[in-house]
């Protein structure tokens, strides 16, 4: 990797937070926690995360998000790892070649632990975006499969066409919404988006608490088969 992978962006947005944060390590599972979070890496109310296992293999997408971050001069951006494993992993993985990221995890277990490593770390990446949300925090969730082509604070901000979307997603099929890419701006705690996301979190929640009986009776996957996000 190259210095120029990593330089500042010359005649960057107003969002751009290069130099401009703290990283932290941590679990973020209680308020302080993910208060830390806030105060140490969001840049103008902003935050931009992704999810990683605590495989190894994880790191070269995750890193190569990063560069992609840090090229558009975006330092406001958080890993969201299965565990405490998969930072010390990252960061074995980063050490001297590129700087750090802010890197945390939940290491809340909701009932009745039924979840695999995937749905659980999906769960705990909607469980992370209602509660940024609720707490005034604009949230842009991307895979780690995804990189930015332009600075999407041009579109997302005024002047820009999408400054009074709430909530921005991508369809997937006629009936769902893809699940690897949102952005949330200006929620009220209270309001449709928040319940909306709340009413997500909870719904992953009950499926499993019934084995995933109601997905099975619907004929998308054999109960042993079925998961959370197959409706």
């Amino acid at each position: 990797m190259g210095c120029s992978a990593v330089s500042p962006t010359a005649g960057c947005s107003d969002y751009c937070s290069r130099g401009k944060v703290k990283t932290m390590r941590g679990d973020i599972a209680n308020p302080a926690g993910l208060r830390e979070l806030i105060n140490t890496t969001a840049f103008k109310s902003e935050l931009v995360f992704t999810i990683m296992t605590d495989d190894i293999s994880y790191a070269v997408p995750v890193v190569h998000m990063h560069l992609n971050m840090l090229k558009l001069g975006f330092e406001h951006f958080f890993l969201l790892s299965q565990s405490e494993a998969g930072c010390t992993n990252l960061y074995s993985a980063y050490e001297g070649v590129m700087p750090l990221p802010t890197c945390v995890w939940d290491s809340f277990k909701p009932p009745p632990k039924t979840f695999n490593v995937l749905e659980l770390l999906w769960h705990h990446k909607h469980r992370m975006l209602l509660r940024l949300t609720r707490l005034g925090v604009n949230v842009l969730y991307m895979d780690s499969d995804t990189m930015l082509l332009d600075n999407p604070y041009k579109y997302l901000k005024a002047p820009g066409p999408l400054a009074d979307v709430r909530y921005l997603g991508t369809v997937e099929t006629t009936t769902g919404i893809q699940a690897s890419f949102f952005y949330m701006q200006n929620v009220a705690p209270d309001g449709p988006i928040s319940w909306m996301m709340w009413d997500v979190v909870e719904m992953g929640l009950r499926w499993q608490d019934d084995n995933r009986t109601l997905i099975s009776s619907w004929g998308v996957q054999k109960p042993e088969e079925a998961t959370m996000m197959s409706f």
